[in-house]
């Protein structure tokens, strides 16, 4: 079972839940540059949650 935050494949890259499955289910294969942008997405978003969360602290 996946731990919350936890990614298992690629689908898990994309923010809406929705669009991770259906590209899952389809089988869709990301070419390079589609990968970099959702890493560097995931990355910027955990980024500011973590920035939130200290300024609380």
């Amino acid at each position: 079972m996946k731990e919350k935050g936890e990614i298992r494949d690629n689908y898990d890259l994309i923010n809406s839940k929705a669009i991770g499955d259906y590209c899952r289910k389809i089988k869709y294969k990301f070419n390079t540059e589609e990968l970099a942008v959702l890493v560097f997405r995931k990355k910027n978003e955990y980024k500011r949650k973590n920035r939130k969360v200290s300024r609380f602290n």
